[in-house]
């Protein structure tokens, strides 16, 4: 979960306190929200489920009337470890929600995002889902923290992958010393069932979740998320497991009301959908309440802009428009006008439209002194090949073996190549070149080999949300000798390979991130997002296809060993060892209690990391995985403290010098100095690069090595999106020596 604070505080346990109590409420009044309205069709999908009830009001104070309903475990469904209470009411346009929570401690009580878009859920927050369908199928989302930042998502209804939704909601909090209620207004028509295809039900579902981060310290306080209908699983998402709302439309919200409520707003109800896109062109469907013409523009960058004029068959209907002699792998801005007279309304930047390559890739991945590895995608019945050479002599060429038989992506090795050396490299599809399908790399030297190299690391890429990614131009050219991906490269959130490679293409079809892997090696390990869900772990069922799928997408020298699945592999680059770590496959759930069992690599793979160090000769010892040590308190190290502690020991009792750790994760970048005196060894750097292409500050980091100075050094710097460096810091390797 996306964060960038250090929680380092000393707490204490203190009884979760009796805050937010009523008087057990009355049952509601006949006719209204209650389960003598309950669809039997929603009865019969989850016989379990919770029933909510009601109030109807338009009273200043809609929520005054309304029943208070307790949350429970969402892990087990016994009573909240700190009471949480629940209201909901109804008003003429908004669904009314208050949450009071009470909390042992409100010094502790955690609220720093202030800003939409970076990472409400590293707060303490609330979560409520609302499906008006009533199917189980998919639930508009809030988020929001204790300031009152709000989050918008929407889940299911047949789309894997979340997307943004506006709600519009208002969101008032207000806090007292020992509780913190928020009262949020969901405005009715933003639920729109145009916006998911589907239409409202008698019966909606609902969930409201109360999330707690980890307080640490020799006290640390309960965490734990709880929820009005628990969902007895890891994941809030269970949407079979939501409470019921009965008897909502047929009392107040009929097919009459909604009609006039969209009359009301006019061109506000203007959709604008990307149906298709190709190499040079795509399809968009344009849909308006409003009466009058749509017009429809589009424009890359700062060029001119195109426009197309239609006349809508009648409001509402859709009017489809052909979007032809496009540039491949562009990012085009589409606008729309929609209606005329009062009721017309423009909306620029409506959407964007990102055309495609013939091929995906080529990646250029592992490269050692005598080969390299070099992955690219084709539709299947395509032909890929590819041709490589060094200056003044003969080109060689290969075809790349699975091209034409299968959709998926392969791999082809370069082999007889010499130690630190330039070679460039052609693909061609059908025989046909094109020049960003070409690349360039030069070997590394002998291993153990001293001298100066660029490493660069980052991780986080939501190409949903980040469909342009400069940032990636300004880190090429740092031109480094190779680069980590640690992990969130997509967000998937699943194990199914389809999706998996649905957004690993359309990442690789960014134009300046494909520009930087055809020629910068690229290696790669996964962290939460494209293993499968948020936080996902060990116990993830399918995670063997998700390791699959990944095995298909990246070409890293090796994936684990033959006793023990997983990403984690090793190489050289010259005086430098770089070991990446698979901190999802052999996880421990990160709720499990945090003992000797609870583990973040596994026990084999920890003693395949202790082995390979042991046997290292490098001047530097690179670890590297998605999660950090300290920085995150909910998803990270710092709550697999006996873990972590091995880590330390790695310096501190097998006394191995040289070690550095790389992470990311958390939306942002940070060098995170770990004190001798809590390693009981050396400083223990934790180097972290998150957010590349998901935060504000798309920033990346750096790590220089110079091993033939007497004292030999690892530079880190933040590189922000300008070449500027925010920050800097020079680790020599007495700095990293046992004493």
């Amino acid at each position: 979960m996306p964060s960038c604070r250090l929680l380092i505080a000393s707490v204490s346990i203190l009884a979760a306190l009796a805050a937010c109590r009523s008087q057990p409420p009355a049952a509601p009044a006949p006719g209204e929200y209650s389960g003598a309205n309950l669809d039997p069709s929603a009865r019969a999908l989850a016989p379990a489920a919770t029933v909510l009830a009601a109030t109807y009001s338009d009273e200043a104070d809609p929520l005054a009337a309304a029943p208070e309903v307790r949350l429970v475990d969402n892990a087990s469904g016994k009573p909240a470890a700190i009471g949480t209470s629940l209201r909901v009411a109804f008003g003429q346009r908004e669904l009314h929600l208050r949450v009071c929570s009470a909390e042992p401690r409100m010094d502790s009580l955690r609220a720093e995002v202030d800003l939409m878009g970076e990472g409400v859920w590293q707060d303490d927050y609330i979560e409520v889902l609302i499906d008006p369908t009533g199917t189980a199928r998919g639930a508009y989302s809030l988020y929001i923290n204790a300031r009152g930042v709000c989050e918008h998502l929407v889940h299911g209804y047949g789309t894997e992958s979340e997307r943004p939704w506006m709600s519009l909601s208002r969101v008032t909090v207000s806090k007292t010393a020992d509780a913190w209620t928020l009262d949020v207004a969901v405005p009715l028509d933003s639920l729109a069932s145009d916006e998911i295809g589907m239409p409202w039900s008698s019966t909606w579902r609902m969930n409201v979740f109360r999330s707690r981060v980890p307080r640490k310290g020799p006290a640390p306080e309960p965490a734990g998320s709880w929820a009005l209908s628990a969902t007895l699983a890891p994941t809030y998402r269970v949407f079979d497991r939501m409470a019921m709302l009965p008897g909502v439309r047929p009392h107040r919200y009929d097919a009459t009301w909604r009609a006039r409520a969209r009359a009301e707003v006019g061109a506000r109800y203007t959709t604008l959908r990307v149906v298709s896109v190709d190499t040079t062109g795509g399809v968009v469907e344009a849909t308006t309440e409003a009466p009058g013409p749509i017009a429809l523009s589009w424009r890359r960058g700062t060029g001119a802009e195109s426009r197309v004029e239609a006349q809508p068959s009648a409001p509402g209907a859709s009017t489809t428009v052909t979007l032809t002699g496009l540039d491949s792998r562009a990012v085009y801005d589409l606008s729309v006008d929609a209606g005329s007279g009062p009721g017309r309304a423009t909306f620029r930047n409506a959407t964007r439209l990102v055309t495609r390559d013939d091929i995906a890739g080529p990646l250029l991945g592992h490269v050692d002194e005598r080969s390299a590895r070099i992955w690219a995608y084709a539709p299947a019945g395509k032909t890929l090949a590819v041709t490589w050479a060094r200056d003044g002599l003969e080109e060689r060429s290969r075809t790349f073996a699975d091209a034409q038989s299968s959709p998926h992506g392969s791999i082809v090795v370069l082999d007889g190549l010499a130690p630190a050396t330039s070679y460039r490299y052609q693909i061609t599809l059908d025989g046909r070149a094109e020049l960003r399908w070409a690349g360039s790399f030069t070997t590394p030297p002998v291993p153990g080999t001293r001298g100066a190299f660029t490493l660069a690391f980052t991780s986080c890429m939501k190409v949903q949300d980040f469909a342009s990614q400069p940032a990636w131009t300004t880190l090429a050219a740092q031109r480094p000798s190779l680069l980590l991906v640690l992990g969130d490269s997509v967000y998937a959130n699943t194990v199914e390979p389809k999706v998996q490679w649905k957004w690993h293409l359309q990442q690789r079809w960014v134009a300046e991130f494909a520009d930087a892997i055809r020629s910068i090696p690229t290696y790669a390990v996964w962290d939460d997002h494209d293993f499968g869900p948020n936080n996902s772990d060990g116990t993830l069922p399918g995670k063997e296809r998700s390791l699959a799928t990944f095995q298909q997408l990246f070409a890293n020298p090796s994936y684990g060993t033959a006793e023990t699945p997983g990403l984690f592999t090793t190489w050289s680059w010259g005086d430098v060892d770089v070991f990446l770590l698979d901190g999802r496959y052999h996880r421990s759930p990160d709720d499990a209690p945090d003992d000797e069992a609870k583990k973040m690599l596994g026990d084999a793979q920890f003693a395949w990391l202790e082995e390979r160090l042991a046997a290292s000769k490098a001047t530097f010892k690179i670890l590297a995985s998605g999660s950090t040590l300290r920085a995150s308190s909910a998803d990270g190290w710092s709550i697999y403290t006996t873990e972590r502690r091995r880590l330390f020991d790695l310096a501190a009792k097998k006394r191995i010098p040289g070690l550095l750790y790389l992470s990311g994760d958390i939306h942002c970048c940070l060098i995170d100095r770990i004190e001798p005196e809590e390693t009981e060894g050396y400083a223990f750097y934790d180097l972290v690069s998150s957010g590349i292409a998901n935060s504000s500050a798309q920033e990346s980091m750096t790590l220089s090595f110079d091993t033939t100075l007497a004292d030999p050094t690892a530079t880190a710097r933040i590189i922000q999106p300008d070449g500027s460096v925010r920050e800097q810091r020079v680790i020599p390797l007495s700095e990293l020596t046992p004493r």
